[in-house]
This record gives structure tokens, C-alpha cells and sequence, in this order.
């Protein structure tokens, strides 16, 4: 089953958010007036019902899901999971600034 008018009410919120951004080029008083922060909350508000609403009728335990969506789009999430895994290791005392001290990292 779809829900059109939520996918809607996500569009807007998306839209608002673009809007914001770009509201410098408005002129000075939209800078003040476009309540951005409203639409990144609606936004993710929405989608976290989407996804759950998506995931309820999937009847597939979790880890079957996170298994087979991994080996679905390695292309992104092998470097995510890379990326995740250095700086959980503790790449940033690998990679320091020249001049940086470990005592200063830690």
C-alpha cells in the first residue's frame, strides 16, 4: 500500500529545506523568515514513518535485510563500512597533523 500524501508532505519539507538554504538570494528578509530547522525535522520525522511503515510489511528477520542489502549496493557500502571501521580504530592517532602530539589527540 502507498500513502501518496505523505510522500507530499516529505517533497515539502525537502523543498522548504532547499529554500532555506538558498534564501540568501531571496534578499534580506526571507534570511530570517524560513524556518529551515522545521523542515530537516519534518523530513526525518516522516521518513522514519515511511521506513517503518516499508519494513512491518517485509516479513524478513534484520540481520536477513542488513546481509543482503550489503552485498546489494557494495559499490557504497564498503567504503562506508571502511571509513566507519579506521575511524573507530583510532585513525585519528594515525594520521595526525604534522606537529601534533599524541597527548593532544587523546
Amino acid at each position: 500500500m502507498r500513502i501518496l500524501t505523505i510522500q507530499y508532505v516529505r517533497g515539502l519539507a525537502a523543498l522548504l529545506v532547499v529554500i532555506a538554504h538558498n534564501s540568501a538570494f531571496l534578499g534580506e528578509y526571507w534570511v530570517n523568515h524560513i524556518p529551515g530547522a522545521l523542515g530537516v525535522d519534518v523530513f526525518f520525522i516522516v521518513s522514519g514513518f515511511i521506513m517503518t511503515f516499508i519494513t512491518r510489511q517485509v516479513p524478513e528477520r534484520a540481520d536477513t535485510f542488513l546481509i543482503k542489502r550489503f552485498f546489494h549496493r557494495p559499490d557504497v557500502m564498503c567504503p562506508l563500512f571502511l571509513s566507519s571501521g579506521l575511524q573507530q580504530s583510532g585513525a585519528d592517532v594515525w594520521f595526525q597533523p604534522a606537529g601534533a602530539t599524541l597527548d593532544a589527540v587523546l
